[in-house]
């Protein structure tokens, strides 16, 4: 229980303090909150610096031997020549049916950067979806696989491919 002092008048003009005795559940229910101990935090903050350190430089050890592997690989590439399978194409799509209201372009775009293609992709005023997508003929044909039945909300009816040349 929680008590107040409350200041009251009596009627003969003489001020008088009541004791009024409230039950806890009718006062704020806000909790103290802890002080935090700032104690450790400066260790704390240096352990998590020294592993963001060594964190840091094992992916760029990684990174640089990826890119050394690249490097090799694209050499490789020059001397023998893109097969059929690498060859970069792009395609211009229209989408027809239930395809806007339903994330349709959200989920291309991260279906797109799952294949790691490029391009774009938006809503037309007829109610279509429009879009391009450039890479690998088999990264791009999955992606068109995955545009003819869409996310779950989604009702394709049609999809319009035409493919563009690259230079």
């Amino acid at each position: 229980a929680v008590i107040w002092l409350v200041r009251s008048s009596s009627s003969i003009g003489q001020r008088a303090f009541n004791l009024y005795v409230y039950p806890k559940r009718w006062m704020s229910t806000q909790k103290k909150r802890k002080r935090p101990d700032h104690s450790n935090s400066t260790a704390m903050a240096d352990l998590k610096k020294e592993e963001k350190v060594v964190e840091n430089n094992e992916s760029r050890k990684e990174e640089d031997d990826d890119d050394k592997k690249e490097d090799e690989e694209k050499v490789e590439e020059e001397e023998v020549g893109e097969s059929s399978a690498e060859k970069t194409v792009r395609a211009h799509v229209f989408v027809s049916g239930k395809v806007q209201g339903v994330f349709y372009r959200n989920n291309t775009v991260k279906q797109a950067q799952q294949r790691e293609l490029t391009g774009w992709v938006r809503n037309l005023a007829d109610g279509r979806v429009e879009l391009q997508a450039e890479g690998t003929q088999a990264k791009v044909d999955s992606l068109l696989t995955w545009c003819k039945k869409g996310p779950p909300k989604a009702r394709v009816d049609d999809l319009e491919v035409e493919w563009i040349a690259t230079v």
